[in-house]
């Protein structure tokens, strides 16, 4: 790619108006054929929109053909029939004011060498061929409007057993391009090895996520609610409980993280975030013995800080129906 890049660049350099790129991408058997015509489709979009922004000229991917390949032939020494580029330049090009025929030229460069025909300096010349109108590379907002992948995902973190024994499941799923809604819910009826001691509660932390990459991998930022139910002693003098035993905690806050793969093609991921929120607290007191008794009713207390840290190991389900990017 990096010598045709050069070769786009030397022609725009020499009056190219306009590049149009015709090319085979390729899709695994995998899925459905609609679905891997798509993602073919969506492959020589991108390819498009890549060259036109490394070259600065506008690149427009025209009479893609696609090419579904199976797992037998991109074994062994198959592969090589793989490692050719299929791939064919039209140019046209104008030069003194004289247009110049449309040409096209086979991805095999000759060697650069001085000539009088400035397109032939870069291309292998080929018979004439009439350029091909083309429909417009997709947009971000068409893209946007095509059908997104259908992944949801079930979940759990893992920091949460050894630091409050409290059980988690959570359930994520995609709702677009770039956006995801994972709600985890809580909860922890044990006592941590005696009654003074415990982290007794239950509740949701829903969040959206806006992810960086279209496959929903690496980086993402969200936002996210808390709502939940507390029974809480840490050892000392009191037990802190939402007032009245209704009166659960609801606030919010902001967070982000990163998810890593478990090897290229594994539906399991570890996923690393960490949040920030604010919480109002309406709680009541107790005497921290056992059956201990009502100390004072109708605290209130307001809290800015960390809300939210996971280790999460997740599994999906559904097919990938977008691509890397």
């Amino acid at each position: 790619m990096e010598r045709v890049t050069q070769e786009l660049r030397a022609l725009k350099a020499r009056g190219v108006d306009t590049v149009y790129v015709h090319l085979t991408p390729m899709s695994s058997p995998e899925g459905t054929d609609e679905l891997n015509r798509e993602l073919s489709r969506r492959r020589g979009a991108a390819v498009g929109r890549w060259l036109s922004t490394l070259t600065g000229c506008p690149v427009t991917v025209v009479d893609v053909k696609l090419s579904n390949v199976s797992w037998d032939a991109v074994q062994g020494k198959a592969l090589k029939d793989f490692r050719r580029c299929d791939l064919v330049i039209i140019a046209a090009a104008e030069e003194a004011g004289s247009p110049l025929p449309g040409v096209a030229a086979e991805y095999a460069p000759a060697p650069v060498g001085k000539t009088e025909n400035p397109v032939e300096e870069v291309v292998r010349m080929e018979p004439e061929v009439p350029v091909v109108p083309a429909a417009p590379v997709a947009s971000d907002a068409s893209v946007a409007s095509e059908q997104w992948s259908t992944s949801w995902y079930l979940k759990t973190n893992f920091l949460t057993y050894p630091l409050n024994l409290t059980a988690n499941l959570a359930v994520e799923v995609e709702i677009g391009r770039h956006f995801s809604i994972s709600v985890p819910f809580y909860y922890s009826a044990l006592d941590w090895f005696k009654n003074t001691i415990k982290f007794r509660m239950s509740g949701l932390q829903p969040e959206v996520r806006y992810w960086f990459r279209r496959d929903f991998t690496g980086f993402f930022a969200g936002a996210h609610a808390t709502f939940g139910w507390y029974n809480v002693a840490v050892g000392g003098r009191y037990r802190y409980q939402d007032h009245g035993g209704n009166s659960p905690v609801f606030g919010g806050g902001i967070n982000g993280g990163y998810r890593l793969m478990l090897g290229n093609h594994s539906r399991w991921a570890l996923e690393f975030s960490l949040g920030a929120g604010y919480l109002p607290f309406y709680y009541d007191t107790f005497f921290n013995v056992e059956n201990g008794a009502l100390a004072e009713s109708g605290l209130q207390n307001h809290y800015w800080g960390l809300d939210h840290a996971a280790v999460t190991l997740s599994f999906r389900f559904g097919k990938r129906g977008g691509t890397h990017e």
